[in-house]
């Protein structure tokens, strides 16, 4: 038996509190048995799925996600312990990857941002990144980008590499904007490219306007 610490903190209901607020996510243990002397020894893993995340389920632990111990499932004495183990590893993704925000007034010390996994980000008036994107594209008159993306290997879950292809304006944007490495879930790729153009197409809306102000300042002059 591997001496792992899991704490006091109570990650099981935790991670019940995150599938209130995002019904579309599911979570199942799947628990393993090792005869041994004197008493048993238990492991655990979560498999964690959103379509939102990924399109197939996240495990932890696993080499992907981490907290496996000498390349394996670390054991436990009891089976809640190992369920605890799996169900804090799987917490600590979540808050690193901005699906749990620790809070003194949340449930159990969390809040879930509103659509953390469940749907896709939105804003309050329900629009999506992507379609803040196709937006602000038009707006600007300028090609909606591609989303290219490619799966990478992994254990565990789905990691992604992507990069956008501006198409006849890929001289408007500076090389290499919207790419993204090693993103757990290819939905959660496609997330973060666009909030990468997001911020492309934004900085070139505000050089437009300065050069809008700069030149109707100038034809004030006369």
């Amino acid at each position: 038996m591997v001496n792992v610490s899991v704490g006091d903190e109570d990650y099981v209901s935790i991670l019940n509190y995150f599938r209130q607020c995002n019904p579309g996510v599911t979570m199942t243990y799947t628990d393993g048995h090792i005869p041994s002397i004197p008493t048993p020894l238990f492991t655990s893993t979560l498999n964690l799925h959103s379509t939102h995340i990924d399109e197939s389920p996240v495990t932890f632990p696993s080499a992907t996600t981490c907290g496996l111990v000498n390349g394996s499932s670390p054991c436990f004495s009891r089976k809640k312990e190992a369920q605890k183990y799996a169900a804090q590893q799987c917490v600590e993704w979540l808050g690193a990857q901005g699906y749990l925000v620790p809070s003194a007034s949340g449930s159990h010390g969390y809040t879930v941002p509103k659509g953390s996994a469940g749907s896709g980000a939105q804003d309050e008036g329900g629009v999506s990144t992507p379609q803040k994107v196709e937006q602000l594209c038009r707006q600007l008159n300028i090609a909606v980008p591609r989303y290219e993306m490619q799966q990478l290997d992994g254990v565990g879950g789905s990691l992604w590499s992507g990069e956008l292809d501006w198409g006849r304006d890929q001289g408007l944007v500076p090389e290499g904007s919207g790419r993204v490495d090693k993103v757990l879930g290819k939905k959660a790729c496609r997330e973060q490219m666009a909030m990468e153009a997001l911020a492309v197409l934004q900085r070139i809306e505000r050089e437009r306007e300065a050069q809008l102000a700069m030149v109707m300042g100038n034809q004030g002059d006369y």
